[in-house]
């Protein structure tokens, strides 16, 4: 998909990581646009508690860490923090509307950051809007 391509050519050692780490990435439109074309956050509320439900019947870690530049992504990791008790979410928002330098800046602090926000074993926030582009 578009987020594996762009990793790969833009953000090659976070895509590396991913790949190493075995991290999947999920399409929360291609799978659930079809219940509810109109409405982003029941997407990936739906794919979010659904990758979640997949881990506890596998014993799985419960390890999100949610990077996106839209409200959608933090409402669904909100919900998956509060329905899956014991669950590790941690969200990276980014600007919605970036110049290409604060996009850089953005890539750049999640690039060289992401093994250790992957690794934290609590829930955290990270607003990069919060952050001063000069």
């Amino acid at each position: 998909g578009w987020v594996q391509f762009s990793g790969a050519r833009f953000m090659p050692e976070v895509f590396y990581f991913m790949r190493f780490h075995n991290i999947r990435v999920v399409s929360a439109r291609s799978t659930y646009e079809h219940e509810n074309p109109s409405d982003p956050s029941h997407w990936k509320i739906r794919a979010f508690s659904e990758e979640f439900e997949k881990l506890i019947r596998h014993g799985g870690e419960l390890n999100l860490l949610s990077i996106g530049d839209g409200e959608s992504e933090l409402n669904a990791s909100y919900h998956v923090r509060s329905e899956f008790l014991g669950s590790c979410v941690k969200t990276i928002k980014f600007l919605e509307c970036p110049t290409i330098e604060q996009l850089a800046r953005q890539i750049h602090v999640v690039e060289f950051s992401f093994s250790e926000l992957y690794e934290h074993d609590s829930n955290a926030d990270l607003d990069l809007a919060t952050l001063t582009y000069n």
